[in-house]
């Protein structure tokens, strides 16, 4: 009996050692969603540089006056607008894939990591409406026949600058704890 005793002792010991460790379902669990979540939020990266090649192209042809023709800007703010969309989506279904994480137990690095990533989507959350929001006035003046508020697109702008230097130092804080703490 003392043998089956000590049995199921050393057997809770090397679980609870494991679940601290990290090992097991939470941390197998919390590597698939973070690998989902990264999945996800790579490919709104690649959204991200279409839109802004696509959104600087419109800015600079309307203010230069080689593209005013209202088709033209209404097709362009259309097709940005459209990217802008599926960015959004891109980033709700990583962000669902990192709250997984935070529901488990037992897995504080993946979860320091989950939450700089919804950090850096919260932030492109607000780039996407800056963006949405500079196209707007571009499309406003082109339908009005007004000029177009350089200083309201400035400022956004400036906003989005900021906004994307936030962005790069939480992603290389994200990949720095993804390194050395080996969540890969």
């Amino acid at each position: 009996m003392k043998k089956a005793v000590a049995v199921v002792m050393v057997s809770v010991i090397v679980a609870v050692a494991f679940a601290a460790a990290g090992c097991g379902g939470d941390a197998s669990a919390a590597r698939s969603d973070m690998n989902k979540g990264d999945a996800a939020l790579k490919t709104v990266e690649g959204r991200y540089t279409t839109i802004s090649q696509r959104t600087t192209k419109l800015i600079t042809e309307y203010v230069a006056g080689t593209n005013t023709e209202r088709a033209g800007v209404r097709a362009q703010v259309g097709d940005i607008k459209g990217l802008l969309d599926q960015a959004a989506k891109g980033q709700e279904a990583a962000r669902s894939e990192y709250r997984k994480i935070l529901s488990l137990s037992g897995v504080p690095d993946y979860a320091k990591y989950a939450g700089l990533q919804i950090q850096v989507i919260d932030k492109l959350a607000k780039a996407n409406a800056g963006i949405r929001a500079m196209v707007e006035i571009i499309q406003a003046s082109s339908d009005s026949g007004q000029p177009p508020d350089v200083q309201k697109i400035t400022a956004l702008s400036e906003d989005i600058q900021a906004l994307t230097t936030q962005i790069d130092a939480l992603m290389k804080q994200a990949n720095d704890l993804k390194v050395s703490k080996k969540l890969a």
